[in-house]
Order: structure tokens, then sequence, then C-alpha cells
């Protein structure tokens, strides 16, 4: 039998806390044509949406936003993208990423790929 391991992929994430909190993130990270406001003036609440593959996905308060792809997301809720992914940094670094999957650790040297 033969195993196969998915290659590590490098995403940018941002997490969403409020619209109040996270309004300019938002707006930068997915462009105003991907974000959805929906506010309900008798109440003051408002719901956010974001454009993904999917749909319309509306976001909940510490909600993940991947960017798949420049105009392409994906909503993780808070527990599954920690289980699922690991903080490799602000700018990794294009030639060396640490990628640990449970207790297996890979150091990919991107420049042989290039």
């Amino acid at each position: 039998m033969i195993y196969y391991v998915q290659k590590p992929v490098v995403f940018e994430a941002i997490q969403y806390k409020n619209l109040l909190a996270s309004k300019y993130e938002l707006l930068r990270f997915c462009g105003l044509e991907n974000i959805t406001i929906i506010s309900y003036l008798l109440s003051g609440d408002y719901d956010v949406f974001v454009k993904t593959s999917q749909g319309k996905v509306k976001l909940d308060e510490n909600d993940y936003i991947i960017k798949i792809d420049k105009n392409e997301f994906q909503v993780c809720k808070p527990e599954e993208f920690k289980n699922m992914y690991k903080v490799i940094g602000e700018k990794p670094d294009i030639y060396k990423i640490l990628c640990i999957w449970g207790e297996l650790i890979w150091y990919v040297n991107m420049s042989k790929n290039l």
C-alpha cells in the first residue's frame, strides 16, 4: 500500500471580531465587492456577509476569513481553524516554510521547485 500526504498550503487569514473593531481590516482584506453589511436601524444590530464560492456566508464573532485566491474566500469557525491550521508568521519566508502537522515536521525548501 502506498501512503500520500497533502502538500502544505500557505494562505492569509484574518479573524473577524465585530464590525466596529474589524471593519477597516475586513474591507482591506476582502475588498468592498466581497462584503455585504445589513444594518437593522430599529435595533442597531447588523449582519456581515462574505462572498464565497458557496454564496454569501454570514460572519459570526471570532470567525476566520481565509483568502484562497485574490477574490475567493472561505469562512471557518474558530475551533475548526485552530485544529486545522498553524500560524507561520506575518510574512513567511518563501524559501523555508515550517509546516507542523500533528507530530510530523517538514522543512520545505521552495527553491528546489523554482
